[in-house]
């Protein structure tokens, strides 16, 4: 009897706390006795976290750690990875429409995030594409026109901006007719100076207006005849006076 209660409680000592014990012993005379048995541990014990966040390529993992390792059990350790569905994949974007095809074959539009996905960085959407321009004429970019020359003509520069492939039109005029704000010289004179001995007199004379130059010439005129210059210069005529 002592050797039995001495055995069962070397085992209690020896049971970890998981285990459980099952059925019993019975008592009886000093001449009879009863049996019973004991079961151990049956299963190792686990501590597992929560699953983290979904990753791009559809995976989840976790930590678990070993509380309790039953020696007369081999058990698997939990799983620490399983497959799952991402919560986006890529950012998500807003584009307007493409404008319409500039003259240098290009057209453009604006792109706006919508959705910034925390799992990946994706570029932005084109915004810039080549394109084929429906041209329908050359295009052409001129200067202003020079001031009307004597000649009653005036010009500008032009330059070709674009070249439709699909057309070849005439460059715009460079030269065209115009009305000259004067038709004939403008002039100055000062008065006529005093007579000298010889029947003359004198005066100064500047021309004011002119396409070219600005010219100052000297008129005279001598007494007693009359006289009209046939040249640019203001028409002089002279008197017939006596000298005295």
């Amino acid at each position: 009897m002592r050797i039995r209660i001495f055995s069962l409680l070397f085992l209690f000592f020896l049971i970890p706390s998981g285990a459980q014990a099952v059925g019993g012993g019975g008592g009886g005379s000093s001449g009879g006795g009863g049996g019973g048995t004991v079961s151990v541990c049956d299963a190792d014990q686990w501590d597992c976290g929560d699953w983290n966040a979904c990753s791009l390529e559809g995976t989840q993992t976790r930590e678990c750690e070993l509380t309790f390792d039953c020696t007369h059990v081999t058990d698997p350790e939990p799983d620490t990875t399983q497959s799952c569905t991402p919560a986006c994949t890529e950012d998500l974007w807003s584009c307007s429409g493409w404008s319409p095809c500039f003259a240098n074959g290009t057209q453009s539009r604006s792109c706006t995030k919508t959705d910034d996905c925390s799992l990946i960085e994706t570029d932005s959407p084109i915004t810039s594409q080549t394109c084929e321009p429906n041209c329908t004429d050359d295009e052409w970019e001129c200067g202003d026109w020079s001031s009307c020359s004597a000649a009653g003509n005036q010009t500008r520069e032009c330059e070709l901006t674009f070249d439709c492939q699909f057309e070849t039109s005439a460059s715009p005029d460079e030269s065209q007719s115009c009305t000259p704000e004067c038709t004939t010289d403008t002039w100055e004179c000062g008065d006529w100076e005093s007579c000298d001995t010889d029947g003359n007199q004198s005066r100064d004379c500047e021309m004011t207006r002119h396409v070219w130059t600005n010219l100052k010439t000297t008129s005279t005129k001598r007494l007693k005849t009359s006289t009209q210059w046939i040249s640019k210069t203001p028409t002089l005529l002279t008197e017939n006076l006596s000298l005295r």
